[in-house]
C-alpha cells in the first residue's frame, strides 16, 4: 500500500472508532433522557398524591367542623321535638 493509501485507512478506522464512540454516547444520552422523563412522570404522580392527601386532609377537616355543627344543634332539636 501506499502512504496515501495507508493515510486514508487510518483516517477511516478513526472515523469509524469515533463514530462508534459517538453513537454509544448518544445512546446513553437517550437512555439517560428516558430515566429523567420516568423520574418526571414518578414525581408528578407524587405530587399529585400529595395534592389529593392535602384535598381529602381539608374536606374531612370541613366534615369534622359541619359533624361538630351539627352535634350542636341536634341536642336542641331533640329538645324542641319533646316539647311538641
Amino acid at each position: 500500500m501506499s502512504e496515501k493509501t495507508t493515510r486514508k485507512v487510518k483516517e477511516l478506522k478513526s472515523e469509524t472508532l469515533l463514530t462508534t464512540v459517538l453513537r454509544e454516547k448518544l445512546y446513553s444520552e437517550e437512555m439517560d433522557i428516558k430515566q429523567l422523563q420516568a423520574d418526571l412522570a414518578a414525581t408528578v404522580r407524587g405530587a399529585k398524591k400529595d395534592e389529593n392527601i392535602n384535598q381529602l386532609t381539608n374536606d374531612l377537616q370541613e366534615c369534622m367542623k359541619e359533624l361538630g355543627i351539627v352535634k350542636g344543634i341536634l341536642p336542641k332539636v331533640f329538645q324542641v321535638r319533646n316539647f311538641m
